[in-house]
């Protein structure tokens, strides 16, 4: 049932893939721990995390989130994973300096603001992951995306699951042309030459 790497009888990761777990105040986490694997389980609210303060690793896909909530004391969270859930909204990652990839797609979203809560020099987000969703509008993307400022690589469409405004013309290149930072938009980089890291 549980998947765990120990050292010195700490425990570091914990994988609980497939174990229909409903919420994670029901399970005993070391605050050691620094990967934690919930993928694919029936978890509705994201709290029970407050105690895993050396947490850098969250794995939380194919579960029934509807928030993001529960995320403040992560601070050493480098990679998020809340892909095929049912949110609707970005919010709570004020906290997340040190985040560098974030994988949001299979959702709900058609309103990205909550990005600017990771605006800044201090944060370091990297990827972002967002195919799937909801998202109509190119001018709200930009200014919400434009604030990234280590943002290197960003995927709204991806084997053919996209967003609406993917569809817009000339999407790639007003994006590309508005958020110099980036590398690679949806797989390919600035030049259509396929992205691979």
């Amino acid at each position: 049932m549980k998947s765990s790497e120990e050292t010195d009888d700490l425990i570091y990761e914990t994988c609980l893939i497939g174990q229909d777990i409903t919420s994670i105040h029901e399970l005993t986490l070391s605050p050691n721990v620094h990967t934690l694997n919930l993928h694919s389980n029936v978890i509705s609210r994201l709290e029970g995390l407050d105690v895993l303060h050396n947490l850098i690793h969250l794995d939380l896909s194919s579960n029934r989130l509807g928030k993001i909530t529960g995320l403040g004391t992560l601070i050493l969270l480098r990679t998020l994973n809340l892909s095929c859930n049912g949110i609707s909204e970005i919010q709570g990652l004020h906290s997340l300096r040190n985040l560098t990839c974030f994988n949001l797609s299979y959702n709900c979203i058609d309103n990205v603001s909550g990005l600017k809560e990771l605006h800044g020099p201090g944060f370091r987000l990297r990827q972002l992951e967002l195919q799937g969703n909801r998202i109509r509008s190119l001018p709200q993307l930009i200014e919400c995306t434009i604030g990234l400022r280590s943002l290197e690589v960003l995927v709204l469409s991806h084997n053919g699951k996209d967003n609406p405004v993917c569809r817009s013309e000339h999407y790639r290149s007003l994006y590309l042309q508005s958020v110099p930072q980036l590398i690679a938009l949806d797989g390919f980089d600035r030049e259509g030459s396929k992205y691979s890291p």
